[in-house]
């Protein structure tokens, strides 16, 4: 690389970033305060070109500049300073600009003396400073040493004497000699005297420097010597330096892994290509050296060279632009070039520097691609994305929730407080409540709430988010999404209604179908009762048939009560009394009263666990799953079989009891239905397809599940899975109906019926067992017994007409406060009994219900 080689020959590194010679363009911008330099020049043109980007940059970097013209008159001074980009006439009114002759300066006493010319330059200084400027920077033309002026001669010793003052002032110098019209014995002095001459537009660090206490000093042929092997060493010093450089520059040039090539300015003719540009573009260094890009087809665009040299001439640096070039190959790439224009020997270079870019920018270009899709996906799903840094609090959302919350990124504070701003009023605390528990109890955050937009709009949105965590398990970030589900709530509300207008059209079309079988066991119910009590009325002189006759009634009593109760638990209208229940004996229990259900060629065999399987249920709706299972195999067993009931532990917490027949099976299809209700495979008026349907509500609402097998003309078995209790149940002995009923002590009962024919039987019922009752039809009737009147315990109706018997029961307590509560319903739907039932302070009665029951639920609520 020769012109590399001739280059290395003039540079070497200097203080303040100065190499031994550069361009005075290049230079004056690292000069630095304390600088003090002779320009030394042939021509205007090398005058002013070092000249004007000093005095240029010392206005750009706010500083004070004076020019002390003699050799050039003011005008041409002015003229030169414009030519060069400067507004002279705002510099000079600012005062940032000042020009002033050789009487005004050096000659100001009519004579020269350096010592009043460094006071002036000092006082000039503090002066700039004290005008708000940074600094003060000089320039002079010594030409006024040439006319014989009184103290000329002590020229040098004031420039020697300049090296004292400048350092670690608030200013700098450029002392200007025409080289045409100064002996050579002055230019060497001068030379001498100055650490940085300005040559031709060079500026050099200068090897010859003599510092001043040296200068001034008497000559002595010790010290010159002293100072050459110095300046040896030194320049010796700069060579090796130089040479070091160059080799590193020689090495990043020919071992950069991008393309590198120096051409010509500003014909763009290759002079140099590295190891990486032969590589890529495929052409030899013999093939390009002395051609130009537009030659070898790297560059097919001719516009590229000329905007390329105009945008280094304005810029003056370095600059990067994209573009596209081709290899020999003539296969395209796009590059990202780096082009700078450098000196090299005195001529300017252009060097460039390519990076492949051609993989990386379609991968910039199919991410942003995938974002443009992403965020389109976004809008079109009113889907959006944030992150949250719990740390910081540093909030960071997504374009499709800007969209969605109506705001804009600079209306947004983009904080945690900011977002809850635009929640709901009425949600903000469950919103806040959801946070909190993610953060500190682990729990997910997956929420709906409503937002309020700036334009008052609500919006409804739904959020799901994770919690990220430190080591120490310590929340640091959340990241979620939020969904606009404004039209699909609304949707799916009128979808609801949709359904539950077509269930209740479903269930009014069902209970047409129902009406038939409860009709058809209702009245088989009722027939029997009537003919069993106009038997009574024609044999009531016959002890035996009157005992058998009860018996009969007391059944056909508690099968109406058993189909009431169905439809009660599939309406979900009957109150659950939950309580310890032991599966086997229950099961035991139940087997007994099935054997009076079954017909003769039905054989019924139970097998239970001897181990403790207690479950925690409503013993009544247990039996009546037990009850309606059985029945249901025995339907499916006409013509006779055998009907199984077994119970026995599973692992992990569960006991079940199951019913097997031998009867004819079911279908696939006919099992997928199973437990819906209305369904029912017996003819029409022989089943109202409520029994499997509840069931399946039973057994579900404590918990368990049923498993079912089942196959055409192989029976089916039905196994109904509970939970075990978690403590075991107290040990109690099943009762008897030998045993005699609980009996009164005289209470007074104050009994509330509307139905006359129930109060009155009631109230017989209640003297017969040994308490004295007061029976009244309303409420109202009841407040409007007297004052003094005492009651023990109201034993009540819960539908009643006007005040209802909750209320009724709230209004005496308040008269009586010791008075015991009873309730009774046929229904109860009334969520305030259920209540106080499930909580322990009434008693409850579920209609019908047997004389034993009664006695024994009067005898507890008055315990």
């Amino acid at each position: 690389m020769e012109d590399r080689s001739r280059a290395a020959d003039a540079r070497s590194v200097g203080s303040n970033g100065l190499t031994a010679a550069q361009t005075s363009a290049e230079a004056v911008a690292q000069l630095t305060l304390g600088d003090h330099l002779s320009l030394i020049y042939e021509t205007a043109e090398d005058q002013f070109a070092s000249v004007v980007p000093f005095i240029r940059l010392g206005l750009q970097r706010g500083e004070r500049c004076m020019y002390i013209f003699d050799e050039n008159t003011e005008e041409d001074v002015l003229r030169a300073l414009q030519a060069g980009g400067i507004a002279t006439d705002e510099a000079i009114a600012s005062g940032a600009l000042v020009l002033v002759g050789k009487r005004d300066t050096y000659l100001k006493e009519g004579h020269f003396d350096p010592d009043l010319m460094i006071d002036l330059l000092e006082r000039s200084t503090a002066e700039a400073r004290a005008a708000g400027f940074s600094a003060l920077r000089v320039t002079g033309e010594m030409t006024w040493a040439l006319a014989g002026e009184a103290g000329s001669e002590r020229l040098i010793e004031y420039e020697a004497k300049l090296n004292r003052f400048f350092p670690g002032s608030d200013c700098l110098a450029i002392c200007q000699y025409n080289r045409n019209r100064f002996s050579a014995e002055v230019i060497r002095d001068v030379i001498r005297t100055h650490p940085l001459v300005i040559v031709g537009q060079m500026v050099c660090r200068n090897p010859w420097f003599v510092p001043p206490d040296e200068l001034r000093a008497p000559p002595s042929l010790e010290a010159e010597v002293d100072r050459l092997l110095r300046q040896m060493v030194e320049t010796a010093k700069i060579e090796a330096e130089l040479f070091r450089s160059e080799q590193k520059f020689a090495t990043l040039f020919d071992k950069s892994p991008y393309p590198v090539a120096l051409t010509t300015w500003p014909e763009g003719v290759l002079v140099e290509v590295n190891e990486a540009f032969e590589r890529i573009f495929g052409f030899s260094k013999q093939e390009a050296l002395g051609k130009t890009f537009l030659d070898l087809g790297v560059n097919r665009d001719p516009r590229r060279r000329a905007q390329v040299v105009a945008e280094l001439q304005s810029r003056g640096s370095a600059f990067i632009l994209e573009a596209t070039l081709y290899t020999k190959q003539g296969e395209a790439r796009l590059f990202s070039i780096h082009l700078d224009l450098v000196d090299i020997g005195g001529n300017p270079y252009i060097l460039a520097t390519a990076q492949d870019i051609t993989e990386s920018k379609r991968v910039e270009e199919s991410l942003l691609e995938t974002q443009r899709r992403y965020q389109e996906a976004e809008r079109v799903a009113h889907l959006g994305n944030w992150e949250w840094n719990i740390v910081t609090n540093e909030l960071w959302w997504s374009e499709g929730i800007y969209r969605i919350f109506g705001l804009q990124p600079e209306e947004f504070g983009a904080t945690y407080e900011a977002f809850l701003a635009t929640v709901h009023p009425e949600d903000r605390g469950r919103v806040m409540a959801a946070v909190d528990a993610a953060l500190y109890q682990g729990a997910s955050y997956d929420i709906d709430h409503r937002i309020v937009r700036p334009d008052g709009t609500v919006r409804t949105v739904h959020e799901r988010a994770e919690v990220l965590r430190d080591e120490q398990g310590k929340a640091i970030r959340m990241v979620g999404s939020v969904q606009d589900v404004t039209e699909a709530r609304q949707l799916e509300g009128q979808l609801h209604q949709r359904e539950e207008e077509l269930r209740q059209a479903q269930k009014l079309d069902a209970l047409g179908q129902l009406a038939g079988g409860v009709a058809h066991d209702f009245n088989n119910i009722l027939q029997a009762i009537s003919g069993l009590t106009g038997l009574l009325k024609l044999r009531a002189d016959s002890p035996e048939l009157l005992g058998r006759t009860v018996d009969e009634l007391e059944e056909h009593v508690r099968r109406a009560t058993s189909l009431t109760r169905q439809l009660l638990l599939f309406s979900r209208r009957e109150v659950t009394k939950l309580e310890y229940v032991e599966l086997c004996e229950l099961v035991s229990g139940m087997a007994k009263m099935l054997r009076r259900l079954l017909p003769e060629n039905i054989q019924l065999s139970v097998d239970v666990c001897p181990d403790p399987c207690t479950v925690y249920a409503d013993r009544g709706q247990i039996e009546q799953v037990l009850m309606n299972l059985a029945l249901n195999a025995r339907d499916a067993m006409p013509d006779g079989g055998t009907l199984t009931i077994r119970t026995n532990k599973a692992a992990e917490g569960w006991a079940w009891f199951e019913v097997k027949d031998t009867g004819c099976g079911m279908t696939d299809e006919v099992k997928a239905h199973l437990f819906e209700p209305f369904f029912t495979t017996k003819p029409a008026g022989r089943g109202t397809g409520l029994g499997l349907a509840v069931v399946h509500g039973i057994v579900t609402s404590h918990g368990g599940r049923i498993e079912v097998e089942s196959a055409p003309g192989m029976g089916s078995t039905f196994r109904v899975y509970l939970p075990l209790a978690q403590k075991e149940a107290p040990r109690t002995h099943p009762q008897t109906a030998a045993r005699a009923l609980e009996s009164g002590h005289g209470e007074r009962i104050l009994l509330v019926e509307d139905e006359n024919g129930v109060r009155q039987t009631l109230a017989e019922v209640l003297k017969s067992l040994g308490y004295e009752v007061m029976a009244v039809a309303s409420a109202e009737e009841a407040f409007a017994l007297p004052e003094d009147s005492t009651f023990d315990l109201l034993l009540t109706d819960l539908v009643l007409p006007g005040l209802s018997g909750v209320e009724l029961a709230i209004g005496l307590q308040s008269r009586w406060p010791d008075l015991r509560l009873l309730l009774m319903s046929g229904r109860t739907e009334d969520q305030v009994a259920k209540y106080a039932v499930f909580t322990g302070r009434v008693r409850f009665l579920q209609k019908p219900f047997d004389l034993a029951t009664l006695a024994r639920e009067l005898r507890n609520a008055l315990a």
